[in-house]
């Protein structure tokens, strides 16, 4: 009997910690976790047990350490493409190295007189973290860059209806929206998600040194700006499939280097509670909250290529 294998392997979840001090008393600090998966001419540890082609973990791990020292980066996806490139050029019998970053954000806390501190920092017990996976490879074309955001909640508590589906025997979810046809039905909903996206750079139109930080920070302002709409009256959203495929094709189109936006956007339910029961009318004003990751809920996903079309998914 024949087999297939493909072996990866690496280290995962290194914990890496950076200050910077590049004008004086004034630090900067960058907070990484660091996972590497690594391709190549490794099947004999598989096959045989004989690991001569294996790399440590804990060695990847120390390069880890190396590579943040030694390298002067602005972005997390600098450091990545310079911890992968350092990995294949001393290991030639690799073939490619997957390198994915999660930063963790921290904010300069400021002082009453609107100074901001010098090497005072804050963050949230469960800071928004900044994302890049970079897949580097002996030719340099093959190299791909993906940056992104996740554990970013999105709320809108107006400008959002529901209506259309398909009602069978088991549906009890009533449509919300003008033109509805239920009799004292809000035109609104509240729409929120827990938004996890990422946007994939063509390499060959990037120049060495490319501010990902600065670009992203664009990307990342069209997403809030289109998944909003303008500030006084909003953008009214059909569905959060409506709004998703909105939100990356404005990022494509004002962004000709990237290639591909990815959204996954499960649905936060906010229910109206029942107060009626007790004699008090509640016009959508006090709801009961969920948790996606602990209660069901729906979940959005929409993939968009430049040229190709876009593939969208529910599950």
């Amino acid at each position: 009997m024949a087999f297939s294998l493909t072996p990866t392997y690496g280290k995962q979840n290194v914990p890496v910690f950076k200050v910077q001090k590049p004008s004086g008393k004034r630090h900067e600090i960058v907070d990484m976790v660091v996972s590497i998966m690594l391709e190549g001419d490794v099947a004999k540890s598989w096959l045989t047990g004989e690991n001569s082609q294996i790399l440590p973990t804990e060695t990847q791990k120390n390069t880890c350490y190396a590579i943040a020292l030694e390298t002067d980066f602005r972005c997390i996806e600098q450091y990545a493409l310079a911890l992968g490139r350092d990995i294949l050029s001393r290991h030639r019998h690799l073939t490619a190295a997957n390198v994915e970053v999660k930063e963790r954000v921290w904010r300069r806390v400021m002082h009453s007189d609107g100074r901001g501190h010098n090497h005072a920092f804050m963050r949230g017990r469960n800071p928004t973290q900044r994302r890049c996976r970079v897949r580097v490879t002996h030719d340099r074309t093959a190299t791909r860059v993906a940056s992104g955001i996740g554990d970013v909640v999105l709320m809108k508590t107006a400008q959002s209806g529901f209506k259309g589906f398909i009602q069978d025997k088991y549906t009890n979810l009533k449509p919300v929206g003008a033109g509805t046809g239920v009799k004292g039905a809000d035109p609104d909903r509240i729409l929120c998600t827990e938004l996890e996206g990422w946007w994939t750079y063509t390499p060959s139109m990037l120049p060495d040194g490319y501010d990902y930080k600065a670009a992203n920070a664009r990307v990342l302002q069209k997403l809030l700006d289109t998944f909003c709409g303008p500030p006084m009256n909003g953008r009214y959203s059909l569905s959060l499939q409506d709004t998703a495929y909105c939100v990356a094709t404005a990022i494509l189109k004002e962004n000709p280097a990237i290639a591909e936006v990815s959204l996954a956007t499960p649905n936060v339910h906010f229910y109206t509670y029942p107060l009626k029961q007790f004699g008090l009318l509640n016009p959508n004003v006090v709801f009961q909250s969920t948790d996606c990751h602990t209660t069901a809920s729906g979940r959005i996903c929409t993939l968009v290529r430049r040229g190709i079309g876009a593939g969208v998914s529910k599950l």
